[in-house]
């Protein structure tokens, strides 16, 4: 409430009618000005879905660091082995920070180019259900919550790690859902159409780093809950721990394909990234031909 109000609203009850005499009143405000009308309605449609990836995926990593920080006090105050036990079950927590990394660092570099759209149940439940899932990679460390053996913790952690790279899977697949269909109704201007292209290409990278991650988690507590191996227990997750790595790299790629092609400033143009794609901006700005992608300038030609 502001001072000239309070101070009205004081004089008001001392003297009623000094407002009226002195000129104190309260502002009126028109009511054209509070309006939605269907120009500023469209402008939030289409930071909707944009905004809903971002805020969605910036809560549940929120939540899933407070996790990771009980479970890495858990490990330091109550550790439940020592010498290479301990390092495993770290090796452990530093697997579970990179999926949790890999998974929000993906709607951070590629999120703002989304269609404009209203979110499904699917674009819901997807990202509560990958954020589950990280939470539950660090709960199972904590001892004090999950009182099992190594063994057993190992092969969990790699079960859980199985459903984070599958629902990661389906999220990239859902992200890919919305670029095509935008580039299927010319939602995109040409020139943007085909940098949408090229993300589509870093996407499919994501899908096959996803898809690996699934696939060997889920042998590896196959066999390591069959007893069909007897590979110590660090194999598995140090694996998996590099490839969750190496997509962080992949995301690290992606933002510099955009920073590449879409410079905010003229002077931007002469970063020596685009004279160089093959070596600093990966395979993203690379057609299947090998061939250098255009940047904004030569797109606008």
């Amino acid at each position: 409430m502001k001072l000239r109000t309070i101070i009205g609203m004081f004089l008001n009850a001392v003297h009623p009618t000094f407002n009226q005499q002195c000129g104190i009143c309260e502002p009126e405000v028109d009511s054209s000005d509070a309006e939605i009308n269907m120009v500023e309605l469209r402008e939030r449609y289409k930071a909707y879905l944009g905004g809903h990836y971002l805020s969605l995926h910036v809560t549940v990593v929120s939540v899933v660091l407070a996790a990771a920080g009980v479970a890495a006090a858990s490990l330091i105050t109550r550790p439940m082995g020592a010498g290479h036990q301990l390092l495993l079950l770290w090796l452990l927590w530093i697997g579970s920070l990179a999926a949790t990394a890999v998974a929000y660092g993906g709607p951070m570099v590629g999120a703002f180019a989304l269609p404009a759209s209203i979110p499904s149940v699917r674009d819901l439940l997807l990202p509560l259900l990958v954020g589950v899932i990280e939470f539950l990679l660090f709960t199972i460390l904590i001892s004090q919550v999950t009182a099992i053996g190594l063994e057993v913790l190992v092969n969990t952690w790699l079960i859980t790690m199985a459903f984070f790279g599958l629902f990661a899977l389906l999220s990239i697949l859902r992200a890919w859902h919305h670029y095509a269909e935008g580039l299927q109704e010319n939602v995109y201007s040409t020139d943007v159409a085909r940098i949408i292209k090229q993300y589509l290409r870093c996407l499919l990278r994501d899908c096959i780093g996803a898809g690996i991650v699934t696939v060997l988690s889920s042998i590896g507590a196959g066999l390591r809950s069959s007893g069909a191996i007897t590979w110590p227990g660090f194999i598995f997750p140090s694996i998996i721990t590099v490839l969750l790595i190496l997509g962080l790299n992949g995301h690290s790629d992606t933002a510099k394909m955009w920073r590449a092609l879409l410079p905010l400033h003229k002077d931007e143009n002469r970063v020596g990234a685009t004279d160089r794609p093959g070596r600093l901006l990966g395979v993203c700005l690379l057609d299947a031909n090998h061939r250098h992608v255009p940047g904004r300038d030569e797109l606008g030609r």
